[in-house]
């Protein structure tokens, strides 16, 4: 998934945080992953255990009830209009570093016609953290797949996950959303406010 459209869905949670809604006592950058340690930064690996992994994803700043669907509206760089529709599937993959992740579908159409289709990879640890697992993206051109660039999964060949959206998010609060040497990686820093 691109990384404007995940920052776009993750911003639900963080308008609560702006207008004060945050809760938790975790100094920035201390939140846990499930195992105890600090949400991930820049190419630090994080140390997941599967069996902290539940399937359900009730994160209270962004839930994901299978079947939910969001759909925005984004403008591409030519000023083109482009609709994206993001549904939580009933599928789960097992992804390599053994976590069952919750399928979500992100299709974005220009025209009707579409030009990018990603399945994305959600997992909740215990803690409420919902972390990023990687994806499986296609770039389309008149119906052909044009690029698979950006697909990753959180074990392969060095690809780590990241978090979404932390249990407890708070201003200032920084963490690894994904990371795939070369290919992806994004920190995020929140802070009051920001959208």
């Amino acid at each position: 998934m691109p990384a404007s459209i995940a920052a776009s869905i993750a911003a639900a949670g963080v308008l609560a945080l702006a207008s004060g809604c945050a809760q938790g006592g975790a100094e920035p950058g201390g939140a846990s992953t499930g195992a105890g340690s600090a949400l991930p930064q820049a190419d630090e690996p994080a140390d997941l255990d599967p069996a902290s992994f539940p399937t359900e994803i009730d994160n209270h700043y962004w839930p994901m009830e299978t079947g939910t669907r969001w759909v925005y509206r984004e403008t591409d760089g030519e000023g083109q209009e482009l609709r994206v529709v993001v549904t939580v599937t009933s599928a789960t993959k097992e992804i390599a570093n053994g976590i069952e992740a919750r399928v979500l579908r992100d299709t974005v159409t220009r025209d009707g016609e579409v030009i990018e289709d990603t399945f994305d990879w959600y997992a909740q640890d215990s803690e409420g953290t919902v972390w990023y697992l990687g994806e499986d993206t296609a770039e389309f051109e008149n119906g052909e797949v044009t690029s698979t660039e950006g697909s990753f999964e959180a074990g392969v060949d060095g690809a780590m996950a990241g978090v979404i959206m932390p249990a407890r998010p708070e201003p200032g609060l920084a963490y690894r959303q994904e990371y795939f040497a070369g290919e992806a990686g994004v920190l995020r820093r929140r802070s009051r406010g920001q959208r």
